[in-house]
């Protein structure tokens, strides 16, 4: 498995590796807003976490103080 420092952008079953969870439940952290994402291609359908906010979003709840907008 790689580290998150292996890349700049990580895929969300890459995400979902990371920290343990399923890709439905990295959606759903999406969806709520609480890990920022990009959608690159001509479709705009492939998603992309940057490496540095998993890293802020892991962070953050480590120390428990996520808060919607936060990371």
């Amino acid at each position: 498995m790689s580290t998150i420092e292996d890349k700049p952008y990580l895929t969300m079953r890459e995400v979902a590796e990371q920290l343990g969870v399923s890709e439905k439940t990295v959606r759903n952290f999406i969806k709520s807003g609480d890990l920022p994402h990009s959608r690159i291609g001509p479709s705009g359908k492939t998603v992309r976490i940057a490496a540095a906010d998993l890293k802020a979003y892991m962070e953050a709840r480590k120390t428990g103080r996520v808060q919607k907008g936060e990371v």
